[in-house]
């Protein structure tokens, strides 16, 4: 009974099945396609983020130990990759820095 009200409705709305399966399957396809933009997009924003990190410490090893590169260079290297993780395990947050701006020098650590 209740779907004879439905197909009813639907026929006296002026649409008919046909027109409203090719509009679901429109639909389907839209998040389909937007489901797809999301994933290269992502993957796309991490290749940016891992892509400009340089060496790590196991590809300069492995360098080093191919003889590619100096065990002087290696220890340049290994402390400018230190230096930096360092550099930035040390930097303050951005509400520590805002703090820092507005002339509150008492730091308070987070919970």
């Amino acid at each position: 009974m209740m779907r004879h009200i439905t197909y009813g409705l639907i026929a006296q709305a002026g649409g008919s099945q046909g027109s409203a399966l090719f509009w679901c399957l429109v639909l389907i396809a839209l998040l389909i396609a937007g489901f797809v933009g999301v994933v290269m997009l992502k993957r796309w924003v991490k290749s940016e983020v891992d892509g400009g990190a340089g060496f790590t410490l196991g590809e300069l090893r492995a360098l080093r130990d191919q003889g590619k590169m100096t065990p002087e260079e290696f220890e340049k290297a290994k402390l400018l990759i230190l230096g930096s993780a360092t550099a930035g395990a040390k930097s303050p947050i951005p509400e520590q820095r805002k703090r820092r701006a507005d002339g509150d020098s008492e730091v308070k650590a987070q919970p």
